[in-house]
């Protein structure tokens, strides 16, 4: 609407100049109205509209154990000393990290692909290949977080513990950061 209403200004200034009768005041003014694309109601998800509230809290429970046993074991390297006996053997700071990277990188891989097996139920809609890679980047952002975590710590027990209340701790605070949003 406003692009003819530019046009036709343009055009009668152009005509008028030029002496010539405007083709434009002759022509009747079409009349525009927008209208929303025709699409289909919306249906609503029987299993999803009554469980979407507690997916997060299904996913932050299920990597628990992944959290802990990953924290367990990099701390418990440290409280036995086991890096520095193989610092010893000439073993350098580069190939211990690459080893445990490889060690959870695949353990976390084959953890996605089992989750990715079993979600194809629940998301029917998705990709399997995008639900495959979201959920081994999050495993992948949870083994930085374990990383992070052990360095804090110089006794397995107490890192494994503390590490999952971290690790909960950002659920329940994203789920507050949601809750004051509404």
């Amino acid at each position: 609407m406003a692009q003819q209403m530019v046009q036709d200004y343009v055009l009668g200034a152009t005509f008028e100049k030029k002496g010539l009768a405007n083709p434009v005041s002759e022509r009747p003014f079409v009349n525009f109205a927008f209208q929303n694309m025709p699409l289909p109601s919306y249906q609503k998800d029987g299993f999803w509209g009554s469980v979407k509230s507690l997916f997060a809290i299904f996913v932050t429970v299920a990597f628990i154990y992944p959290v802990s046993s990953m924290i367990r074991e990099l701390v418990m390297e440290k409280e036995t000393k086991i890096k520095e006996g193989m610092k010893m053997m000439a073993l350098s700071n580069g190939a211990l990290i690459t080893s445990w990277i490889l060690h959870f990188g695949i353990t976390y891989w084959i953890l996605s692909v089992v989750v990715t097996i079993f979600s194809n139920k629940l998301f029917v809609y998705s990709d399997s290949k995008i639900i495959f890679v979201y959920f081994f980047m999050f495993l992948n952002a949870l083994m930085s977080f374990c990383y992070w975590v052990s360095t804090l710590f110089s006794r397995a027990k107490t890192a494994s513990i503390i590490g999952v209340m971290l690790y909960f701790s950002g659920y329940i605070i994203t789920e507050g950061v949601k809750s004051s949003d509404r």
